[in-house]
Formats: C-alpha cells, structure tokens, sequence
C-alpha cells in the first residue's frame, strides 16, 4: 500500500503550515492503525468461538476486557477486538456492548456490520447492560397542549 501526500513548504519549524501538520498527523494515524493484512481485504473478520472462553470465569472475563482498554489506548486494535472478542463470548457485558459499538461503526478491523452489532448489543442487554433502544417514529404529528 502506497501512501503520498503533497505537503506545503513552509519557511522555518516555528510557522508550521496547518495542512502540513494535519497531513502528518493523519499519515502517523494511518501507520499506526491500517496494518497490511486490514489493507489488503475489507471482508469482515469473521469469528469463532474460543473454547476456553465459555469456561472464563466471570473475573478473568472482566479482567480480558480491562486488557482490551490498554490494548486500545495503546492503538493495538486487533489486540484489543481480541481481547473483547474473548470476554464478550465468556459473558461479559461491557465487552458485549463494546464489540457492539464496534461493528456499527466500523473500522480497520472490522468492517460495518449491523447485523452483527444488534446481536452483541442484544447479548449486552442481557447481561444488564444500559443499551438505549433505537429511536421509531410513527410518523403521527406531535401536537402540544
């Protein structure tokens, strides 16, 4: 994958010329985020579920999704789908719902997936979890009094 981008000169370090700055930051996000393989396909990761999962105990599922937190802030993105991947199929809610926001957003790891969404949020609510139901409208005028 080839990346270019014509950045302005600029006359000294001091006067840094705004495009200049806002192409390096997005180029520095994309080195940290698009890894080779993510490049190359945007089919949806696909999933299975770990054996040992099932058999986390609620702590270590907690525990899992906690590393995920780090493993995201740190930007290791499939280290941290991973890892809330593993704690969402061993029951835990709060990764069940971030595997939710997840896949409705989309991503370098994940491609969009509705579907797929619903059905952790749905797992998420189960567990507790305050999930907000999606807004309908009936299309009758609201009328105040």
């Amino acid at each position: 994958m080839k990346i270019s981008a014509k950045i302005p000169a600029t006359r000294c370090a001091r006067h840094v010329h705004p495009m200049a700055t806002a192409a390096v930051l997005a180029f520095t996000a994309l080195a940290f985020t698009i890894t080779p393989a993510a490049a190359q396909t945007s089919a949806p990761v696909e999933r299975t579920p770990v054996a040992s999962a099932s058999a986390m105990s609620p702590v270590a599922a907690a525990q899992r999704f906690r590393q995920g937190q780090v493993l995201e802030r740190r930007r290791n993105l499939r280290g941290a789908f991973d890892a809330y991947f593993e704690a969402g199929e061993a029951g835990n809610g709060p990764a069940q719902k971030k595997l939710g926001d997840l896949y409705i957003s989309g991503g370098p790891v994940v491609a969009r997936d509705y579907e797929t969404a619903l059905r952790w949020y749905h797992k998420a609510r189960e567990q507790g979890v305050d999930i907000p139901k999606p807004f309908s409208y009936s299309g009758a005028p609201v009328v105040s009094q």
